[in-house]
């Protein structure tokens, strides 16, 4: 029995050309794939930061701080997200009213000394028993 074989009826510089324009159309089709993706992923993430925003409260001062928050929202969401899909920690992390701020917001945020607000609590109080002598043996 002989074996079939199938010939092309192309040339061979025909065939490579078509090839090649399937592969570029894969390639472009998962690009836009990606950017759709990535599209509906930023709508998403944009949505996230304005529920973000009604939850805690947050009122920025003007359109260029609400950008600047909404990157760092996003830089933390992506470490968020990475670290906790990463497997290699007994804990997760999650978003909490924290998100929009940055590490070093953060933490002077929750330490070091805050001046009372109150100019009255500032002063020193009177001391209970001025008048009291103390006698020494």
């Amino acid at each position: 029995m002989q074996a079939a074989y199938l010939k092309s009826t192309y040339p061979k510089e025909e065939q490579f050309k078509a090839l090649t324009a399937v592969a570029i159309g894969i390639d472009k089709g998962m690009w836009v794939s990606q950017t759709t993706s990535r599209a509906l992923h930023d709508v998403a993430l944009k949505e996230r930061h304005e529920q973000r925003m009604v939850r805690y409260g947050r009122v920025y001062k003007d359109d260029v701080e609400k950008l600047r928050r909404y990157k760092t929202f996003n830089d933390n969401v992506e470490y968020i997200e990475s670290f906790s899909n990463a497997g290699t920690h007994t804990y997760t992390l999650h978003i909490n009213e924290f998100v929009d701020m940055t590490k070093e917001e953060f933490k002077a945020s929750r330490t070091g000394y805050k001046k009372s607000s109150n100019p009255k609590s500032s002063k020193l109080a009177s001391f209970k028993y001025e008048n009291v002598t103390v006698e020494r043996p």
